[in-house]
């Protein structure tokens, strides 16, 4: 059946003020005479129409529009900064946004009707356990796995039964006993060599202040990232050379700045926030300072690293405002330790230097994997390198000392034995003196782990004994289905194994008391927990979200922290620190570590 506007329609236009309002057939004309359509608007529109919209200055000469909007910017944005409390928000499109709960580095290389459908089963699979453990709870009986993976394997092949859309992707049979037999058809069915979500939608606001500015949304092509991130670069550090003059002249760049200008987002370049110096003390190896979940900022020989970096916007309730982009200084390199939202925030990569060296782990060639390093090229990072496990990366002092080295070591846990992903841990070594980021890692399902497979053994013989270990303490498990919103599909998760129990950060005292006496590092680092709301007074603490101490749900069979940490300096004689924003991390040349609480929200610091 075909449509059409009904002759009644009225369509309003509105720019800085100025309003013209169409009948459906003068909106059918303005439509077919786009630039897109390539006719021309003085032909095709009405002369009247075509005065109305010229007057009101909608309709411009598109050469005059592009000069004097390259005019603008280029005047505009060397006396400007972008304000601290600017918030971005990203998603990627197609015929539809790529779901939240799917990692860009995945979904952005899977065709988009396959993503979107994939997902939910693995939705249904997630409530219906949850009902189910909440029913176990409620009537005092144990969870019965062998009918609840009857129940799901169940509810997937009724679903898959009424979507034959799938059919293309996914191969599926009931057995004779009743078990599902589920697997992709192949590989090159469900990947793509270039990304398949062409669009990006932008979402500007400003967060935390007391008078509100609605967001201002705008969409530009992917291909456009780079040409944005550019100028967002320029933004950043202050430099605008001819590049990023040039990239002024592409449109989705313009309608970025211009969404940004809207939101009251720029701020004069004299009221930006002061750049943190890198520490340089001579008498200091390493220094680590935390701000906020797993984002690091390592400073050694008078060169600056980020370790999955995070910037949060300012927000007034804050206590200590956290550090954004414009305030890191001169970065050496960025490393990523693996694909989680938690690890690889999306929106903070628009802001983040585009031009450092960029680390991440090897991707993995298994199906329906990560590809970190060309989705990190597609969002403006001009120089990605893959690092294998045992690789390393080493920035030379300017006065001859020893250089600040980064080891790739092996990532355990997460899932990552069961699902495949590429990740690292990190070696920080410089003047002999040693840090282990050990990121989400831990023992996984079959008991590997950095300890038990001999690597930090390896590790502490070829550098030396570590002086510390920055790692989470978590002791969480879940059912091997529920791993990714793809899990179900995995060629190397059959259905019978759908609930396994497998790790997510699962780090028992024992473990990181193993860990601690092969390592000989006098501190542990818990870290990895909690994003924003850490840097909100300490009586704002949210119950709804995993922060170190907190009763939440989620804890209530692990084991204490005070506890793990009574036994780390029985046992070890080894302090575990809890890690909050500014806490800072002071390794020295000779002697012994300390922490730097001196930066650190009042309400947080250590008593």
């Amino acid at each position: 059946m075909r449509l059409s506007l009904h002759p009644d329609t009225r369509c309003t236009l509105d720019l800085n003020g100025e309003t013209v309002t169409l009948t459906g057939a003068e909106l059918a004309a303005l439509r077919d005479a786009l630039p897109d359509t390539g006719r021309s608007l003085e032909r095709s529109l009405p002369r009247d129409l075509f005065r109305r919209l010229f007057t009101s200055g909608m309709v411009t000469p598109a050469e005059l529009v592009a000069r004097a909007e390259t005019t603008y910017w280029q005047t505009l944005l060397p006396t400007v900064a972008l304000s601290p409390y600017l918030q971005v928000q990203l998603r990627f499109l197609a015929e539809r946004a790529l779901s939240e709960d799917i990692e860009p580095a995945i979904g952005l290389f899977l065709p988009p009707t396959f993503a979107e459908l994939a997902a939910q089963p693995s939705a249904l699979i997630r409530r219906s356990l949850t009902e189910a453990a909440k029913s176990c709870a409620v009537r005092g009986v144990p969870f019965p796995r062998e009918q609840a993976l009857t129940l799901i394997q169940d509810i997937v092949a009724n679903w898959l039964e009424t979507h034959p859309e799938c059919d293309s992707w996914i191969t599926w049979h009931r057995q004779a006993s009743g078990a599902l037999s589920l697997a992709l058809t192949s590989a090159a069915t469900v990947t793509s060599s270039s990304p398949t979500y062409p669009w990006v939608r932008l979402s500007f606001s400003l967060a935390g202040k007391q008078v509100h500015t609605p967001a201002r949304e705008v969409i530009v092509p992917l291909s456009a990232l780079p040409a944005v991130t550019r100028v967002m670069d320029a933004l950043r550090c202050g430099v605008h050379d001819g590049q990023r003059n040039g990239d002024l002249n592409d449109p989705a760049v313009q309608r970025v700045l211009g969404a940004i200008e809207a939101v009251d987002g720029f701020i004069a370049k004299a009221e930006a926030p002061p750049i943190v110096a890198c520490a340089s003390d001579n008498d200091v190896a390493l220094t680590v300072t935390h701000m906020g979940h797993a984002s690091l900022i390592v400073d050694g020989g008078g060169h600056r690293i980020l370790i999955d970096p995070w910037v949060f916007p300012w927000d007034d309730q804050f206590e200590r405002q956290p550090l954004v982009a414009s305030q890191l200084g001169r970065v050496t390199a960025i490393f990523f330790t693996h694909h989680h939202a938690d690890h690889l925030d999306v929106a903070s990569l628009l802001t983040l230097p585009h031009e450092v060296p960029v680390f991440v782990p090897v991707d993995s060639d298994a199906s329906l994997q990560p590809r970190l390093a060309a989705f990190l090229r597609l969002m403006g990072f001009s120089d990605v390198r893959e690092l294998a496990h045992g690789e390393s990366y080493q920035s030379l002092d300017s006065a001859g000392g020893d250089g600040l080295c980064v080891e790739a070591v092996p990532f355990f846990g997460e899932g990552q034995n069961r699902v495949g992903f590429g990740a690292n841990c990190y070696l920080l070594s410089r003047c002999g003196r040693n840090v282990l980021i050990h990121a989400d890692a831990g023992p996984d399902s079959a008991g590997r782990s950095i300890v038990s497979a001999g690597v930090l053994q390896q590790l502490v013989k070829h550098w030396g004994p570590l002086h510390a270990v920055w790692g989470t303490w978590w002791q969480e498990r879940t059912f091997a289905c529920t791993l990714s919103p793809f899990m179900i599909f995995s060629p190397t998760l059959p259905p019978d194994q759908w609930l396994e129990s497998t790790e997510l950060c699962d780090c028992p005292p024992d473990f990181l008391c193993e860990l601690m006496r092969i390592s000989g590092a006098s501190h542990l680092f818990s870290y990895a927990e909690g994003g924003a709301q850490l840097f909100l007074p300490q009586s704002h603490r949210v119950a709804s979200h995993p922060v170190v101490g907190q009763a939440v749900a989620s804890q209530l069979l692990w084991h204490p922290i005070r506890d793990l940490r009574a036994r780390l300096w029985q046992e070890r004689k080894a302090e575990l620190v809890e890690a909050v924003p500014y806490l800072r991390m002071v390794l020295p040349v000779q002697g012994t570590l300390s922490c730097d609480w001196s930066e650190v929200a009042p309400s947080r610091r250590a008593l």
